[in-house]
């Protein structure tokens, strides 16, 4: 039953509505006179102006975690009561990427343009082949069957750059559900 709630009690909803006498967490400022209660029990963490008005927790786009102390080797992590942190997305710079490089190689040598649907296999390395077609002129990538390693490396600049400063996703799976706070219902008695 409904009215067996706490008041400041926090549920989910898979409806699109709050139910009578909740509201939904999305950050609203409700009348310190009106909600005498629930402010006493929830305070001016979530906004409001201390006199007529105080805020109800936005978790709109966001995950409940407990205030906490958590200590990971190398670093304290403090999840503070009210305090929302975190990002939807992350855009990553290069300092944050491992070193590494991008360079293709290729065989010195002529390759051999006879077939030309053939992919690079193992033991396979890009080389280039050159034909004439009336004047013109082509120089095309091919597969070169060869023993041994690549003796030259292609100019970097003729490999395309990646990421492009681009954001990625960076929330874990989620399922929408809808986040109240109850307005009117039992008050909380406090421990003893």
């Amino acid at each position: 039953m409904m009215s067996d709630c706490f008041i400041g009690e926090i549920r989910s909803f898979a409806f699109k509505f709050a139910p009578q006498d909740w509201a939904f967490c999305d950050g609203a400022l409700l009348s310190i006179q009106q909600y005498q209660a629930l402010c006493a029990v929830i305070g001016f963490k979530f906004g409001g102006d201390n006199r007529n008005t105080f805020g109800i927790p936005d978790l709109r786009q966001k995950v409940v975690a407990h205030p906490t102390t958590t200590v990971t080797p190398g670093m304290v992590q403090n999840v503070q009561y009210g305090v929302s942190s975190g990002v939807a997305s992350v855009t990553l710079t290069e300092s944050q990427m491992p070193a590494h490089t991008h360079t293709l190689h290729r065989l010195n040598v002529p390759g051999d343009f006879t077939n030309k649907s053939s992919a690079p296999g193992t033991g396979s390395y890009l080389s280039s082949y050159t034909y004439q077609t009336g004047p013109t002129t082509f120089t095309q990538l091919t597969a070169l069957e060869k023993d041994g390693a690549p003796n030259a490396t292609l100019h970097p600049a003729s490999i395309g750059s990646a990421g492009g400063g681009q954001a990625h996703e960076n929330r874990q799976p989620y399922l929408p559900l809808n986040m109240c706070i109850c307005l009117d219902g039992v008050y909380p008695p406090r421990p003893s």
